[in-house]
């Protein structure tokens, strides 16, 4: 037994309560409602639990996540840049766009391999399928802002040549 422990045998038991049984209060002579008066010693609740592993769900949300973020990121510098004439915005802005295409079809094809599998609900394979159906619209209008700007750069070149 370590010596370290303040309570010897208090870990050995989880299922024993750790503070005294009291009496509910009740509010106001309601029978309805019920507390307990909490003063100097707080309850102790040790609760063990088991649940089935869902972390998959978490991995989409969290690659959606890192998509949106590096984009903001990259648009705020544009924007900066931007604001300060620089002749370099064009170029960043055409990076974030492209880096943007390039996550988003690395997520899509993610996506299509994932709603294949077996161990998804409906709900998971459904939410998905509209992820994936949103970022390809999304793709789509990028690449077509992108063009947008490939075009009128090279317009002014052929108006300046």
């Amino acid at each position: 037994m370590d010596t370290q422990d303040p309570k010897p045998g208090l870990w050995q038991s989880p299922c024993q309560s750790t503070t005294p049984p009291e009496k509910p209060h009740l509010i106001g002579g309601n029978r309805h409602y019920n507390y307990l008066p909490i003063h100097q010693q707080k309850p102790c609740v040790h609760v063990m639990s088991c649940w089935e592993d869902r972390t998959y769900r978490l991995h989409s949300s969290n690659l959606l996540e890192n998509i949106a973020v590096m984009f903001e990121e990259g648009v705020a510098k544009a924007d900066e840049l931007n604001k300060l004439s620089d002749p370099g915005t064009e170029a960043v802005t055409r990076r974030v766009f492209q880096e943007f295409i390039v996550d988003a079809r690395r997520f899509i094809a993610f996506a299509e391999g994932k709603v294949r599998m077996n161990h998804l609900t409906m709900l998971d394979k459904k939410r998905l399928t509209m992820c994936k159906q949103e970022l390809e619209s999304m793709v789509g209008k990028a690449e077509t802002i992108s063009e947008g700007k490939r075009k009128a750069r090279s317009m002014k070149g052929d108006v300046a040549g």
